[in-house]
């Protein structure tokens, strides 16, 4: 047992601490919303959701008390990190660390079907994380924490398919991965294209004592992981706001616009992460596997289509890291490298030092530059008015604006008093529905201060009616209830 314990650490030691090293050294360079070392840069979109789960972990409840636009998979493990500091946002790193660490040992893992050598796994994680910064924004969205969960899934499914056997476990992770991505972002389902032909291919060879067992696994795994959300909800009295905030609203507006643009389309089109699945299905097919190559076929067809059609920025495809593996693998497999090991380290080092160099000569600089220049405070132009306002009222206190504003309550601390704290004009345009929510929630009156910028049109009568202007410093307004 304990050579057998030694051999297992001698392998992956390696692979598994450079994955590790390089977790930490991402998310400390490049999650510029919750790193310590960028400390006064929010983000841009992500200063919303880390907003949210700092709220969670005071009890503000997402849904009920705070407007959120995905699944609460993201919320709850942000305001698990918050705990670890007392509800600080630098937390949050935590989970992402994990989360990503599990994500690299998935895509490690994959590598080694296609052969043991470590200098080739250790270059898919550098091509892997390499890839990932091209996609990643401010960290802290919902996308990056499906990443392990598809990951692993992806790995499942090719080994199972390898020894002809699917374990009701392995049914049961599916289940529970299908379960995260529904909690946290819903489009991130087309990457279970595969688990589809999985079981496609099941029925083909009559399997149906295994593919009505896996089904019933899987459903198994899927409750195991959603009801709890849905029960502590249902207990808040906020699930029907759940569902319609972060998924009616959240679909309503993901398939209301498209982009139209060619450059969005060539953009899109050419996004490597799409069609490394389209090259790896044609390698598939070369070597007869038909399996492999009709699944990821199907996937990098369905993958391309969403991309170049749906309102999407690049960092959406960041769930389509993965696939990136498969292209290596399935190159690798074409090519006489595996019985010449000094070439194919050689190979794999060159590849890793060229693809980490790049990364140095752009991310990296950009990283240190952020980090310099936001490792102190930065004045935004409405402390000022923030002073006029008591402390003792700052629970009493909502921002409405725009996209200048979304960082307001991690810059000052506070947290919102109204449901809908952010963007709140942008959201009126895009759903009625909202529209008169919000309206409504500003006409309570509940608020005794609300800070503006120069987006106010759809409170403007009550600010008229019941507000009334302390001070103004450039765009900022601050009004005070009458």
């Amino acid at each position: 047992m304990k050579e057998q314990t030694y051999r297992t650490l001698k392998e992956h030691w390696l692979p598994v601490t450079l994955a590790f090293g390089l977790s930490i050294a991402f998310i400390l360079l490049f999650s510029h919303s919750t790193s310590p070392l960028s400390w006064y840069y929010n983000g841009t979109d992500s200063c919303i959701n880390v907003t949210i789960a700092r709220g969670w972990y005071f009890d503000i409840i997402p849904y009920k008390d705070l407007f959120a636009e995905n699944g609460p998979w993201m919320y709850w493990l942000g305001s698990i990190g918050t705990r670890f500091v007392y509800g600080n946002k630098g937390g949050i790193i935590i989970p992402q660390i994990i989360n990503l660490f599990f994500f690299l040992l998935s895509v490690y893992f994959i590598s080694r079907l296609a052969t043991r050598n470590r200098a080739y796994t250790c270059m898919t994680l550098f091509l892997t994380i390499c890839m990932l910064k091209t996609n990643y924004p401010d960290g802290m969205h919902a996308e990056e924490f499906l990443l392990p969960w598809i990951g692993w899934t992806y790995y499942l499914i090719l080994y199972s398919h390898k020894k002809k056997v699917l374990p009701s476990f392995y049914s049961i992770f599916y289940g529970i991965s299908i379960g995260v991505t529904v909690l946290c972002e819903p489009t991130g389902l087309l990457a279970y294209v595969p688990l589809m032909c999985l079981f496609a291919y099941m029925l083909i060879k009559k399997q149906w004592k295994d593919f009505f067992l896996s089904i019933s696994c899987i459903l198994i795994g899927f409750l195991c992981i959603t009801m709890p959300f849905v029960l502590y909800f249902k207990y808040q009295n906020c699930l029907s706001e759940m569902i319609y905030d972060a998924y009616k609203y959240h679909t309503d507006l993901t398939f209301s616009a498209t982009k139209t643009s060619y450059y969005y389309h060539l953009v899109f089109f050419l996004r490597f992460t799409a069609i490394a699945l389209i090259f790896s299905a044609i390698l598939f097919l070369c070597k007869k596997e038909y399996f492999k190559a009709i699944s990821w076929g199907i996937c990098g067809c369905i993958e391309m289509y969403y991309f170049a059609q749906m309102n999407f920025t690049t960092y959406i495809s960041m769930f389509c890291i993965v696939n990136l593996v498969f292209l290596c693998n399935s190159i690798y497999s074409l090519l006489p490298l595996q019985s010449h090991p000094k070439i194919t380290m050689i190979l794999c080092g060159c590849v890793s030092f060229t693809s980490m160099y790049y990364l140095y000569l752009k991310d990296y600089p950009n990283a240190i530059y952020t980090a310099a220049n936001y490792s102190i405070y930065i004045d935004q132009g409405y402390e000022g008015l923030m002073k006029l306002i008591p402390s003792e009222d700052y629970d009493k206190l909502i921002f409405y604006g725009g996209k200048n504003m979304e960082d307001t309550y991690l810059s000052t601390n506070a947290m919102p008093c109204y449901k809908y704290f952010y963007l709140q004009d942008e959201l009126s345009t895009n759903d009625v529905v909202l529209k008169e929510k919000i309206y409504s929630t500003f006409k309570t009156c509940k608020a005794k201060w609300i800070l503006t910028d120069t987006h106010t049109d759809g409170i403007a009568d009550i600010l008229k009616q019941n507000y009334s202007l302390v001070d103004e410093a450039g765009i900022y307004l601050l009004y005070q209830r009458k």
